[in-house]
């Protein structure tokens, strides 16, 4: 099958099973759920159809599987990555609130937003790397 035949309904089939497998990985746990439920939405809206491909699909469905089962590496893996889209969730509203006065808040926030904004393009790179080596669909 070529990469231009996908049709709607493998993008749609695709986008239940990983819905199902990972709210079934998460065990339907609050905020997990809405957390999983959100990046799906925004990964298969914002996405091109040629990066949701059948056997990367199948690998991230068994990797979904697998933290499901046991609480191995892969159950490890993805508890850390909700705890990081978590607070890059919340860190986007987030406002110091040890500053005393508007204008050091403002001051204290930029520089705060800046080590979080290179931590986090660390932690997409290397999530890059990670769905490259593992032919998975994780970022």
């Amino acid at each position: 099958m070529s990469l231009s035949n996908i049709s709607r309904e493998q993008i749609s089939g695709a986008y239940r099973s990983l819905y199902r497998a990972s709210l079934q990985a998460v065990q339907y746990a609050q905020p997990a759920r809405t957390i999983i439920v959100a990046k799906l939405r925004y990964e298969f809206r914002t996405r091109p159809v040629e990066d949701f491909q059948p056997p990367r699909i199948e690998k991230t469905i068994q990797f979904l599987q697998n933290a499901k089962q046991q609480k191995g590496i892969e159950h490890r893996i993805l508890k850390r990555l909700l705890h990081t889209w978590f607070f890059e969730q919340t860190y986007k509203e987030y406002v110091p609130i040890w500053s005393t006065t508007q204008k050091a808040r403002r001051r204290n926030y930029g520089s705060t937003t800046r080590l979080a904004k290179m931590a986090l393009d660390h932690f997409h790179s290397t999530l890059t790397l990670f769905d490259g080596i593992n032919k998975t669909l994780i970022r």
